[in-house]
C-alpha cells in the first residue's frame, strides 16, 4: 500500500494486489469481472497486441484508447469507477530467475474521474443470457 500520512486517516492513494490459485478451488480473481462488459472486447484485445508486439521486439507500453469503466471490488449492487487512464506494461522481471514463459502484463488504471462512478444501464446487460437461451 501506498500511503499518504499527511492526511487525517492515512488515505491509500495506491494498492497492489496479489492471488495464488488454489488447486481446490476455482475462486481465482479475473479481470473479466472487473472490467464492464462493453469494454470486455477492447481490453482483451489490447492484452493480445500487447503480448505479440512484445513477442516481436515492439512497444513495451499499451495504452487503452478511452475512458474505462472498472468495477469497485465488493461494491452492491456493482458500481464502476471511470479511469481516464489505463496502460498496459510488462511486468518486472525477476533477475534471480530464468524466464521460463511468457511474460506476465501489469494493468496500470490512473486517473480515476469520482464524478462517472455509475452502475451498468439494462442496455449494457442486453447481451447476457443465461444457458439454455
Amino acid at each position: 500500500l501506498l500511503v499518504n500520512i499527511d492526511t487525517p486517516r492515512l488515505d491509500i492513494e495506491e494498492a497492489t494486489l496479489s492471488f495464488s490459485r488454489s488447486r481446490h478451488r476455482d475462486g481465482m480473481p479475473t479481470l473479466r469481472s472487473f472490467v464492464s462488459i462493453n469494454d470486455w472486447d477492447r481490453v482483451e484485445d489490447l492484452f493480445r497486441s500487447a503480448k505479440e508486439s512484445f513477442k516481436a521486439g515492439g512497444a513495451q507500453a499499451w495504452h487503452f484508447p478511452s475512458p474505462l469503466l472498472f468495477r469497485i471490488p465488493g461494491s452492491r449492487p456493482r458500481s464502476y469507477l471511470r479511469a481516464r487512464s489505463a496502460v498496459v506494461t510488462v511486468g518486472d522481471e525477476d533477475e534471480d530467475e530464468e524466464s521460463q514463459g511468457p511474460p506476465a502484463f501489469e494493468f496500470h488504471l490512473a486517473t480515476f474521474d469520482l464524478k462517472h462512478s455509475r452502475q451498468p444501464r439494462e442496455q449494457d446487460l442486453e447481451s447476457i443470457g443465461e444457458d439454455g437461451e
